[in-house]
């Protein structure tokens, strides 16, 4: 093996070495990135680093294409869907919901805008008159009847209330 004849200065230092301010060198690629380049330059198919990096700006297709990273994917065949048994339910033919009547509040909540817009003064009388009339609640849809029937005058209603408790 023949070595070149390396001379050195006064200092010990290479007369080939760059000067401080002078010139400049990066230090020798450490096998970690010689390694790098020549894996970049298989991937991309290129002889030269240059050629490599110009491949890598075009996006070109790593290994020419001859490897295909979704192959597997594609072509795996997956299980077809199996549906879940369901469980038979045992329900009534018909719903039944219970309505409860509504209360005594509920009921003048309900009234007194339809005094107010019928111009008429919901006040303590209506709502004892109410009271004594339907002492166990009416049921929603009956709440037209119970606004006419207080809209009449106390007379004709005491003569209904009296005739409806004797009929109880």
């Amino acid at each position: 093996i023949v070595c070149p004849m390396v001379e050195k200065d006064a200092y010990g230092f290479t007369t080939e070495a760059p000067v401080i301010g002078e010139s400049y060198a990066r230090h020798a690629d450490t096998p970690a990135q010689t390694e790098a380049k020549r894996i970049e330059r298989l991937v991309t198919g290129a002889a030269t680093l240059e050629a490599a990096d110009a491949a890598r700006k075009e996006n070109a297709v790593p290994f020419g294409g001859a490897i295909d990273p979704f192959k597997e994917a594609r072509e795996a065949s997956l299980p077809n869907f199996m549906p879940r048994r369901g469980t038979a339910m045992q329900l009534p033919d018909r719903l039944h919901v219970e309505q409860k009547p509504l209360t005594h509040i509920e009921m003048a909540a309900a009234l007194r805008p339809q005094f107010s817009a019928a111009g008429m003064e919901w006040g303590v009388a209506q709502y004892q008159r109410m009271a004594a009339l339907y002492p166990d609640g009416v049921m929603e849809e009956q709440l037209p009847e119970v606004a006419k029937r207080l809209r009449e005058p106390e007379s004709a209603t005491t003569h209904l209330a009296a005739r409806r408790i004797g009929a109880a």
